[in-house]
């Protein structure tokens, strides 16, 4: 659902006029739902001038309308963090993993007049430092290669440490603990953020079986669990109970208005979507029921 100006307007003015609150649970009313662009906002097929997803003219754009962004990591062949989705990069002929592959070669092979090249992660840490942004960042870890990547198709152990290693240097560098959270279904990457600064918010991804994904964070020490929307076990309730223990929800990916008022009134930390106006919808219905 995509809201035009008009609307927009005549959401704000409403809010204005009742003057009241999001409803919220009275044993939860410290818990305002941050929402986060998924992908850095997804615009590749929501704009009428196309940007890349996980690339820095998406990522301010996101940052314009979200509390935050989700963004998704590997790293080169020289150990640069740079943010891509899929286990391969395909685009006009040219084919390749990011992890065997080089800087100059990502930047030469990415650049062209359609699309932004792909973003390093440190050039978001920039624009957030320098622009002194109160923006959350949730960095999603990809683990999951084509088999010319890594021939059991999940990365090594070396990889996954090493890029652990490298989101926590670059937090550090720009003093971002409080901003940066880390999210990923691979164990040791959370493992060893942990191990080298507390700080940084580490988030066991989950699919499906909430309750176990609870128990398996708890066990671990981390801080909460990004899970998928479409579990039917998530509710206001488990995710209540989940906060009880100490821990945050991230949802992802609600896009439409039914599913993002859904799991906007489960009351979840965090919403990860790619609707550019998932507030004002959230916001506007809870406030009109």
């Amino acid at each position: 659902m995509k809201l035009n100006s008009a609307v927009i307007g005549f959401i704000l003015v409403s809010l204005l006029m009742v003057q009241c609150d999001i409803p919220s649970d009275s044993t939860d009313s410290a818990v305002i739902t941050k929402f986060l662009g998924h992908r850095g906002g997804s615009f590749e097929t929501k704009s009428v001038f196309p940007l890349r997803e996980n690339t820095l003219p998406t990522i301010i754009q996101g940052f314009e309308h979200f509390d935050g962004v989700e963004v998704d990591v590997q790293q080169s062949a020289e150990g640069t963090v740079w943010l891509f989705h899929d286990g391969m990069y395909q685009y006009l002929g040219d084919t390749f993993c990011i992890p065997t592959a080089t800087d100059s070669f990502i930047e030469k092979s990415t650049f062209n007049s359609k699309f932004h090249p792909l973003t390093k992660l440190e050039q978001i840490f920039e624009y957030l430092q320098a622009n002194r942004l109160d923006k959350t960042i949730s960095i999603d870890v990809k683990g999951y290669f084509d088999k010319t990547c890594f021939p059991m198709k999940n990365a090594n152990h070396t990889y996954l440490t090493n890029l652990a290693d490298s989101i926590v240097s670059l937090t550090q560098k720009y003093g971002l603990q409080n901003y940066v959270l880390v999210e990923t279904d691979y164990q040791n990457v959370l493992d060893q953020i942990k191990f080298r600064d507390k700080r940084i918010k580490c988030f066991l991804l989950g699919y499906d079986q909430f309750s176990k994904r609870i128990k398996k964070t708890i066990d671990k020490g981390y801080d909460g669990v990004s899970h998928n929307i479409s579990d039917p076990e998530l509710s206001e309730v488990t995710i209540r109970a989940a906060r009880t223990q100490g821990l945050q929800i991230q949802l992802w990916t609600p896009n439409d208005s039914g599913t993002l008022i859904k799991a906007f009134k489960m009351n979840p930390d965090f919403i990860q979507t790619d609707e550019l106006n998932a507030k004002f919808i959230t916001e506007f219905v809870t406030n009109h029921n």
